[in-house]
Order: C-alpha cells, then structure tokens, then sequence
C-alpha cells in the first residue's frame, strides 16, 4: 500500500485546496468535492493502519482461492473462507483450530482470515502464544512493563477475534516448571470464549488431543478438545513443497 497519494486523470490537473480535491460551482457557490481516487487511497491508509495495530501483515495481497498450493486440504480452505463470509451471524463465537507441520500456509491463511474481518468492519488482534502468556504474567520490577502487558491483555480480550499463533507448543514458549502461567492462559481463555462470548482462532503444530500430553493440564485440555469439535482444521500441503514458482538458477546468476 501507498503512502504517498497519486491523483488520478480525472482529479490531477483540477484546481483545488490539495491533491485529490478539486473545486465544483454548483448555482454559483463554490465547495470542494473529495474525488473517488482520493477515497480509495484513503480507504487504504485506514486499513493498513487497522491491520498494523492488529499486528497482521500490511501488505499481505493474497486470496486463497487462487494462491493457496496444494490440493490435500483444500477442504480446509473452503472451510476458512466459509467462516469469513458467515462470522458475523454463524462464528463470532467460535472457536476454530488451524494445525499441521510448518510450512503449511496456516499462518498466511490466519492472516488472511483476520485481513477479511477488518474490510468488514471486525475487530482483529494477533499474538503469538508465547507473548500473550507473558503479558498475563504481572510483571512487579516496573510499572511501565506492566502497563503495557495489561494493555496487550485489553487488546486480546476486546477483539472480535482472537488469533494466537505458535499455540501449545513447548519449543516455542517458556513455561517454567512450576507450570503457574496454565492456570492464567486458561482463566483468560474461558473468560473470553465462554463470558465475553468472542471467537478464537489457534494456529498449532500441536493436534488439539495432545495438549494434556504436551504438558498443559487436563483442564486446558479439555476445555480446547470440547470446543474444537468439528472445527480442527488440519494443513498437510507444505508450501516448499507445492510451490513451483521458485527460481532454480538462483538470485546471483
């Protein structure tokens, strides 16, 4: 996305107070009129800004329908699109599991997922596990820590969907051994999918089924199993693998 504004043909050579506004006199008095590329550009600044504060790709320019590789789990991605096109009166309550190995455009997709609820007026905020675990952990050494982790807190709680990425997974988050964050990350999970009532999207490389084993507790376990059902969707197209666009010679011949 731009930033800097272009004026179209119609509007450039147009006298007016500033680029992309041009003068009209209508019964002879004279206003200013804001012209359709102007509000295009300026619809896209405020996008870019939304999905920026969202922590979600700005410049993400993807459509699964054409850019997803892969044919295994194509279902899948029928599926995401279906929840996009029916959050507002079907899922805004949901709680949706994305898992598969790396490399499976999970992360891309969720991207997406929460791009497409931002056109439409949601509001979306990504976080990865890890980060959302620490910012519910009170930090006591400084106030300004602390203030931050509280706001990052407001943000996940707040938002029309939630998407937590690196979900469950031991190798990519610190838990210490007296396990004393599960209990939070499973106080504020329940407090917004079952009190608050908004949607969670998770992005694991762990199966919903191994979280106890994984060494989650039983109650998290259970609590994700039981409102997972019939909304695990599973990724098995590995990107490198599918994709044919890449440039075998290489970027230095």
């Amino acid at each position: 996305m731009s930033s800097t504004f272009i004026p179209c043909r119609y509007c450039v050579n147009k006298p007016g107070p500033f680029p992309g506004f041009y003068y009209v006199v209508k019964d002879n008095v004279r206003y200013v009129a804001e012209c359709n590329c102007h509000k295009e550009w300026n619809a896209l600044q405020t996008l870019e800004r939304k999905l920026i504060e969202a922590n979600l790709w700005p410049d993400l320019d993807y459509d699964p329908e054409k850019h997803y590789r892969g044919l295994k789990s194509a279902k899948e991605v029928r599926n995401l699109i279906t929840y996009v096109d029916n959050f507002e009166t079907k899922f805004f309550n949901k709680m949706i599991y994305m898992t598969g190995p790396n490399g499976t455009q999970k992360t891309t997709l969720a991207m997406w997922v929460g791009k497409e609820l931002i056109k439409k007026g949601k509001s979306v905020y990504y976080t990865l596990m890890e980060n959302l675990t620490i910012s519910l952990s009170p930090d006591f050494s400084s106030k300004d820590n602390d203030d931050a982790r509280k706001r990052l807190v407001d943000k996940a709680l707040s938002a029309d969907l939630l998407i937590v990425d690196e979900s469950f997974d031991r190798s990519k988050m610190t838990l210490y051994k007296s396990g004393y964050q599960i209990p939070l990350l499973d106080s504020f999970l329940r407090n917004r999918f079952d009190i608050e009532k908004k949607g969670i999207l998770f992005i694991s490389n762990k199966a919903p089924d191994t979280l106890a084993a994984n060494g989650f507790g039983e109650s998290l376990h259970n609590f994700i199993v039981r409102n997972t059902r019939g909304s695990v969707l599973i990724f098995k197209d590995e990107y490198i693998k599918e994709a044919n666009v890449i440039d075998v010679k290489g970027l230095f011949e």
